[in-house]
């Protein structure tokens, strides 16, 4: 959870606001794991990548340049969360933070039910320049994750495995089976008939990692 609480703080702290404190305690901040870097250029559509670490993610092209900025690049990066009900979870870059990395580029925001749809959410990010640096230091802040409850939230750890991995990837597939332009709502309602809830539910029961603390 994000935890930025000076030791002093009177009834006008911003912390005392509950339309802010309640956000804060059902988000999640999640950290990047190693020191990595990349020069990058991108020309008519292709991509030009060089690692500057010793160590590096494979970081490549994915989609078409949305917007007048920078292009995308996607990152090896996989994270999935699952809940045992519906649970809308929104996805965002650090804003209370200051990681290294924004000065370059952001995490691409979203937001699904993670009680209806078996996905991960992917290290994509929007570079604000065709050619230059991105630049990532381990510890800090990759994104935040909001879970929209009031309920109090518990947190297991799973394994994936490979029926989880399968489970996943026919989440992702969806597009490329059914065609594009589906939205949200009919892509959970996919899932609810074919039954994948229960049985994912049943396949993370089978592992956990039971010292997650």
């Amino acid at each position: 959870m994000i935890k930025i609480r000076t030791e002093n703080n009177s009834g006008r702290s911003m912390l005392s606001c509950p339309a802010v404190s309640g956000k804060f305690k059902k988000t999640l901040v999640f950290k990047n794991s190693l020191d990595f870097s990349y020069e990058y250029d991108f020309k008519d559509n292709k991509e030009i990548i060089h690692p500057t670490s010793n160590y590096a993610l494979t970081l490549f092209f994915k989609r078409d340049k949305s917007i007048n900025s920078g292009p995308i690049f996607d990152i090896a990066l996989r994270y999935i969360l699952f809940s045992d009900e519906p649970l809308n979870a929104s996805f965002t870059s650090p804003y209370f933070h200051e990681p290294k990395y924004t000065k370059y580029a952001s995490v691409i925001p979203g937001e699904f039910n993670i009680g209806e749809w078996f996905r991960p959410y992917t290290g994509e990010v929007q570079t604000w320049k065709d050619n230059g640096n991105i630049v990532f230091e381990k510890d800090e802040p990759l994104f935040y994750v909001e879970l929209k409850t009031e309920k109090e939230i518990q947190l297991k750890q799973f394994s994936m495995s490979d029926k989880l991995y399968d489970y996943a990837n026919s989440c992702v597939d969806t597009t490329v089976m059914f065609g594009e332009g589906q939205t949200l709502l009919s892509r959970y309602k996919m899932f609810k008939n074919v039954g994948l809830r229960e049985k994912i539910l049943t396949e993370i029961n089978k592992n956990l990692v039971q010292d997650f603390n």
